[in-house]
């Protein structure tokens, strides 16, 4: 992964493919292989993220728009999903 100043589109696909395979295993493994005991939240819609937004008063880095979008809407650590 290349620094922040330096990343390409190409780079931000190959970090999101990683992190769904970390998040839901690959596409081909029996559930029961999955590392983690739970799944994430689902993606949310880009119509969900826009609402978000407008109640943040301020727009989301776009990387971090598309692991919502593409990826899930977290689920882990200490506050659980942006879902509250």
């Amino acid at each position: 992964m290349t620094d922040a100043a330096h990343r390409t589109a190409t780079d931000d696909d190959a970090l999101l493919k990683r992190l769904r395979a970390l998040a839901w295993g690959p596409e081909d493994a029996h559930p029961a292989s999955r590392c983690l005991p739970d799944r994430p939240f689902p993606p949310l819609t880009g119509t969900e993220v826009d609402l978000a937004e407008r109640a943040l008063a301020y727009p989301l880095p776009e990387l971090l728009r598309r692991v919502y979008t593409e990826v899930g809407d977290g689920g882990v650590g200490p506050e659980g999903a942006s879902r509250h």
